[in-house]
Order: C-alpha cells, then sequence, then structure tokens
C-alpha cells in the first residue's frame, strides 16, 4: 500500500493496481504508466507517496542522474505543489517538480508557483490507423521506404515473440547489444535503457505487451515492445533496428502499428523525445496528431 506523504516507499508489484486506479480516469501520459515506472528504475531508488489524494513519485532524471518529483491528480494543486517545493534545499533549483500532467496544470490560477510547458518531455500520440496505412502526403516518404524494404527483402518475416519467454529476452539483449555497436553507442550511453528493457521482462506475465520481431533469414534485424492500455490506448516502449536494412525503421512501425490495430488499439504514445534533437526529428517525421503537454513547476519569487 503506497503511504501518505510524508511517507515514501519503494515501488513494486503490489503497487500496480493502487496506481491503475489512481490513473485510469484520465489520460495515459507515460511518465506515470506503470510499466515505465519499474522498468526505468535501474537504480531502484524510485519511490512513492500520496497527498491529497494525488500520487507522488520521486524520480531520477535518465540523463543528469538528479532527483527530481512529480504528481499526477489536480487534488488542492496549488497546495500540493508548495509542499513538494519545499523539499528542495534551495529556491534556485528550478527542476525540483517537473512533468505534470496538462490535464491539471492547465487551468490553475495562482500568484504562488509559476507553471511552465515542458516541451522536451511532451508524449507524442498518433493514430494507428494512419501508421498501419501509410497514408497521407506527410507520409509519401515513410510509404516509399516501406516499398522499397519489401521489395528489396522479398522473404522477410514478421513475427509476434512471446514477451515471457527466455530465449526471446536473450535474443532481444543481445540485439540491442548489437545495435548499440552499430550506432556507435558507449555502454554509458545505453546502460540505462539495456537495464530497463531487463525490467521489463519482469512484467510480462503481468500487463499486455505486444512484442514484434522482423527477421531476414531467420535474422532478427528490428524488434518492438508495445503495451495495450485502456481506452484503446497503446503505449510504445521500446524499438530498435538494424541500420543496415534500408526501409525496416518504417517497416518496423507499419507492422507494429498492425498488431495493435488488431487488438482494438486506437492511438498510439510514443513517449517523450527528452529534448534530443534527434530523436525529435525521429518522432516528428511520422506527424504526430496531437500531444500530451507536461508542465514543470517552480516557486513565484
Amino acid at each position: 500500500m503506497i503511504p501518505k506523504y510524508p511517507l515514501f516507499k519503494k515501488i513494486d508489484f503490489k503497487d500496480l493496481n493502487e496506481i491503475n486506479k489512481i490513473t485510469k480516469k484520465n489520460l495515459p501520459y507515460s511518465d506515470f504508466n506503470f510499466s515505465v515506472l519499474w522498468s526505468y528504475n535501474t537504480k531502484k531508488d524510485l519511490k512513492l507517496s500520496l497527498l491529497n489524494g494525488n500520487l507522488i513519485v520521486r524520480f531520477t532524471d535518465a540523463l543528469d542522474l538528479k532527483p527530481y518529483y512529480s504528481f499526477y491528480g489536480g487534488n488542492k494543486f496549488e497546495e500540493t505543489s508548495l509542499t513538494l517545493l519545499k523539499l528542495t534545499k534551495t529556491k534556485k533549483d528550478n527542476s525540483l517538480l517537473k512533468y505534470i500532467p496538462e490535464i491539471f496544470a492547465k487551468n490553475q490560477k495562482t500568484n504562488r508557483i509559476v507553471i511552465k510547458e515542458s516541451r522536451d518531455n511532451f508524449d507524442y500520440v498518433f493514430s494507428v490507423d494512419k501508421l498501419s496505412s501509410l497514408k497521407g502526403h506527410d507520409l509519401e516518404k515513410k510509404r516509399w521506404r516501406f516499398s522499397k524494404f519489401c521489395r528489396t527483402y522479398q522473404n522477410h518475416q514478421v513475427r509476434l515473440l512471446d514477451l515471457k519467454d527466455k530465449t526471446v529476452h536473450s535474443m532481444i539483449l543481445i540485439f540491442f547489444k548489437n545495435w548499440a555497436l552499430n550506432k556507435n553507442k558507449s555502454s554509458k550511453e545505453t546502460i540505462n535503457e539495456f537495464k530497463a528493457i531487463k525490467n521489463l521482462f519482469d512484467l510480462a506475465d503481468k500487463l499486455e505487451f505486444i512484442c514484434l520481431g522482423i527477421f531476414d533469414k531467420n535474422k532478427l534485424i528490428a524488434f518492438s515492445i508495445n503495451e495495450k492500455l485502456r481506452n484503446k490506448y497503446a503505449l510504445g516502449h521500446f524499438a530498435k533496428t538494424n541500420p543496415l536494412f534500408f526501409g525496416v525503421h518504417e517497416a518496423l512501425y507499419k507492422y507494429s502499428a498492425d498488431s495493435l490495430k488488431k487488438k482494438g488499439c486506437v492511438l498510439f504514445n510514443m513517449e517523450e523525445d527528452m529534448g534530443l534533437e534527434n530523436l525529435r526529428a525521429a518522432k516528428m517525421s511520422w506527424r504526430p496528431d496531437f500531444f500530451l503537454k507536461k508542465f514543470n513547476i517552480t516557486l513565484n519569487n
């Protein structure tokens, strides 16, 4: 059971239903998805609390490794914000309270705190049908690259993979390591994501994941791990491709969307870009339908 503030507890499997009960009434922001909380808790230091009926999460930033707080809920918004802001040791710390969902932050009227958009952390939301069909002028280049992939690799295979299977785990982790080598990425750059994938395997028998692999001559050349959520949403957790296969990136997203469509999903949350220029360009190239916006909060000095 999640304790009331000022007490905090480390996240565990038993928190799944309680977190889902709090978040199920509103849009599925990636930061408060249990799978994301669990998998990216790579240092085992993520903590939970409840304050004024809101879910409080103490995170560690994946890039600068600094702790910060966030909350999900609109109950006593200003009071909750001020209470959490007091946890900082200095008022100059402008990154303490971050990633508050727009559904709670956008209509707040207050003179004591400053609420500011955090563009780097908007969730990208796409139409599953559009990704599946690749229709429209804005996806013309994607459609061409997918067609060329199909012509070049006519015998490629698309398979749904069982995320409960330890053989699949090994296949994915080996592929990830090779992907990092192809991208000339150091272990320091990729260790957090590598651990996050391993952590996600813990949840394979508890939630509904759709894991898809593309093979050429029985060799894995791309994979994705997505999760079916409530309200016809899906959340994209991981997607990697072998860059040596032209058009495989487009193929992976098209086939992933096909699999989500069969599961009844209509909207696909591809999470945030974290302010990384290349990642933002890649996500924007798919023409998102809309964003789930988030806000940072600071004291009004």
